[in-house]
């Protein structure tokens, strides 16, 4: 995300008076605290730890190269560098565009890459087709900061913030239930994000 989206979070939690600590690594946590490097302890019995995404143990054992957070390094045809006819897609994937950055782990990449790779296997199947290279599209991404606020940015262009971009994030996600054709899952959705109360937002 742009350092104007970080700016604004960042705003919203002081105004909420929640305490932000950046650049804070946690060496250790105890019964009752948590261990910051350079830095007093924190008393707490309590700690939710949120630290990102990281590749499934499952792919540890094979011959690939691996990138960031045990993903599998791939070439633009996402197939897997140093093992043949295995192809690689969404959170797995370690593929880095023309300016070195690798791809985002969400629900765009997953998709795209998927594409990829599916075309790219039928290429081998089927001479009379050609192989294609990966080409990141990202339109967008939205973050939720609670139940009432948001922010994002929008085809490289457009920043977003609060209630607006609360409202797009519900819209993106009911047209995904919707053209997956699951209404059950459609219908829990509305219940739990959008008519529950914050008291009993995660209640089913």
């Amino acid at each position: 995300m742009p350092e104007k989206e970080s700016q604004r979070v960042k705003a919203y939690f002081a105004e909420n008076q929640v305490n932000l600590m950046t650049e804070a690594s946690v060496s250790k946590v105890t019964f009752d605290s948590v261990e910051i490097k350079g830095q007093e302890p924190l008393q707490t019995y309590s700690l939710i730890w949120t630290a990102g995404v990281k590749a499934t143990s499952d792919v540890v054992d094979l011959a690939g190269e691996f990138g960031k957070a045990g993903r599998l390094k791939t070439f633009g045809t996402m197939s897997a560098q140093n093992m043949e006819k295995i192809y690689v897609v969404g959170d797995l994937v370690h593929y880095e565009d023309a300016s070195g950055t690798a791809l985002p782990q969400n629900t765009q990449t997953a998709e795209q890459t998927a594409l990829t790779a599916a075309e790219n296997i039928a290429a081998e199947l089927r001479p009379e087709l050609k192989s294609t290279l990966h080409k990141n599209n990202q339109k967008g991404t939205i973050v939720s900061v609670g139940a009432t606020y948001g922010v994002g940015y929008l085809m490289d262009l457009v920043h977003i913030k609060g209630p607006i971009a609360v409202t797009m994030k519900h819209l993106v996600n009911l047209m995904t239930w919707g053209q997956m054709k699951s209404l059950s899952n459609l219908s829990k959705y509305l219940k739990q994000e959008i008519a529950a109360s914050k008291q009993d937002r995660y209640v089913s």
